[in-house]
């Protein structure tokens, strides 16, 4: 049922036939407004889940840690004005046939932009009171962890650019949906002057990808290592590796990955284990 469905949309039927399409469409919506890049719609093509039951295939998402243009963004500006009719990053959207065959389709196109309109006017229109609540809630002890991965200040900096993000994110997504602000790259290309000036926002305060790695221990179970400035959570580094005959084959305890299925030309990197698993219903 897996290869018919694949085979299904890659010879150009129906999607609804395969696809849940209203849920890739809202998944693709809520990709597009956190500028979530390391995923599916940039040149890495990765971090999402297939779920197939009866022969339809769902996305189920997957790693968000560097939502909020915390990957592959460039500028401020970029990050801000993101397109959400291109919402691709280092690949065309033809190069991405799932998400284009979505968006070539006008009634699809059309519910899209309303998962990004519901988005904008609730979500997003009370994200700073909820940033505040949630401050409230753990300030004290973000101040006060000996262990944190930022200093304090640093994390209030932090809030700052995340509500002024949110805001400038939603000034753009209103003019794009609105048609004052070009929801393409191209037509953004084209016209500069209407895009959101996000000249103040400066998007490492959120925390990026570069940083210098500090160690600290951890007990006789391993080492926790840090990325200061950086969106990674700390990981385990066990000390003592598995023996050499086990680490041919799974330890003890350890599923074996996934078989490699071969490449879609639909999906374009369903085959890598790590970013898509497929399971039977």
């Amino acid at each position: 049922r897996l290869i018919q469905a694949i085979k299904g949309l890659n010879q150009g039927e129906d999607l609804s036939d395969y696809l849940d399409v209203d849920g890739a469409l809202r998944y693709f919506a809520a990709n597009t407004v956190l500028v979530n890049l390391d995923s599916y719609v940039s040149s890495l093509k990765h971090n999402y889940y297939l779920y197939e039951k009866d022969g339809v295939l769902t996305i189920l998402p997957w790693d968000y840690n560097l939502s909020f243009a915390g990957f592959q963004t460039g500028s401020a500006s970029a990050a801000v004005n993101f397109p959400m009719d291109t919402p691709v990053s280092g690949v065309s959207l033809s190069e991405r046939p799932l998400l284009a065959r979505l968006l070539e389709e006008e009634s699809y196109l059309a519910q899209y932009h309303a998962y990004i309109q519901e988005i904008v006017t609730g979500w997003m229109s009370t994200a700073e009171e909820k940033i505040d609540a949630l401050d409230a809630l753990i300030g004290e002890y973000v101040k006060n962890d000996a262990t944190a991965f930022y200093t304090y200040e640093e994390y209030q900096t932090g809030l700052t650019a995340l509500r002024a993000y949110i805001g400038l994110r939603a000034q753009s997504l209103t003019g794009q949906l609105e048609g004052t602000i070009p929801a393409t790259s191209q037509g953004q290309e084209a016209d500069p002057a209407s895009l959101i000036d996000a000249s103040g926002l400066v998007l490492s305060d959120m925390g990026s990808m570069g940083g210098a790695w500090a160690a600290d221990s951890a007990g006789a179970s391993g080492t926790s290592r840090r990325l200061r400035g950086a969106r990674r959570l700390p990981c385990r580094v066990q000390k003592t590796p598995f023996p050499a005959t086990a680490q041919t084959a799974n330890p003890p305890g350890r599923r074996a990955p996934p078989p490699t299925l071969g490449r879609s030309p639909f999906l374009m990197g369903w085959n890598r284990p790590r970013e898509a698993i497929f399971r039977r219903a």
